[in-house]
């Protein structure tokens, strides 16, 4: 038996993983009870026909990539994270491990390890805490919360983020100024809501539902961008297109270029 994802070029045979891409990806079942002529005889021909139509498919398709190495288990995050970009059809995703020094590099020599053209399509995910949230029925938005999407070589802008956030509403239903007030969220918040680790989170697989802002710097200015993918050693690619659609994000204009970018 096998598979027709692989990472690093390597296909996983693992029992326990051929059993978890079966039941994200049922498709996979059917080419691989075809591929290993588990089908019965009177239906032969019908499956040598899907076979064929398969094969062309998978053909006119890019390779897609798992973030699977020997030693992550399917108790990862990382797995939290491939099952939802899976299940919300996200075809430009991409994943691509990252020597353990990244963090310690430039922006220039990361983009090149991910071999992208721009700096500007490196990006990351922080989770922003309302320390002035009142919670309210009647009012929207309603959320303490609220995961920020936004380039390295930016920064969020705390009172963009308050009035871009205020503003949502209409004006009759506009809750005052002084109730939003936005810091980056403790880390322990982080923790329990992202359900992943400093320098691994990830606007997908996230633990709790929180609402997704993506800075308008990125709709404007990428066509693909990378962010974290559940692991500090791991990144996910995708199509800025894919990713609004994918994450129900609001796109909002809350950052600034940094001073030295």
């Amino acid at each position: 038996m096998y598979l027709t994802l692989a990472n690093d070029g390597l296909y996983d045979e693992r029992p326990s993983a051929v059993n978890y891409y079966m039941n994200i990806r049922p498709a996979l079942v059917l080419s691989t009870s075809i591929a290993t002529g588990t089908t019965s005889a009177s239906s032969s021909h019908t499956s040598s026909t899907i076979s064929a139509r398969l094969a062309a498919l998978e053909s006119s398709l890019p390779p897609f990539s798992t973030p699977y190495r020997p030693n992550i288990p399917l108790s990862s995050p990382v797995t939290r994270v491939f099952a939802d970009t899976l299940s919300k059809s996200t075809y430009s995703a991409q994943f691509k491990w990252v020597p353990s020094n990244y963090y310690t590099l430039s922006l220039d020599d990361r983009a090149s390890l991910l071999s992208t053209p721009s700096t500007s399509q490196l990006c990351k995910a922080m989770l922003m805490e309302n320390v002035k949230y009142v919670p309210n029925k009647t009012s929207k938005p309603d959320s303490q919360f609220y995961l920020v999407v936004v380039q390295y070589m930016a920064t969020i802008d705390s009172k963009k983020l308050e009035s871009e956030i205020r503003t949502i509403a209409p004006p009759t239903a506009r809750l005052p100024a002084k109730n939003f007030e936005f810091k980056v969220a403790k880390q322990t918040d982080s923790d329990r809501l992202t359900g992943f680790e400093h320098n691994s989170v990830s606007p997908f697989g996230l633990a709790q539902d929180v609402p997704i802002v993506l800075a308008t710097a990125i709709e404007t200015g990428v066509n693909f961008f990378w962010m974290g993918a559940g692991d500090v050693d791991l990144k996910l690619g995708m199509s800025v297109d894919d990713f609004k659609s994918a994450s129900g994000c609001t796109v909002l204009d809350v950052s600034e270029p940094k001073a030295s970018a």
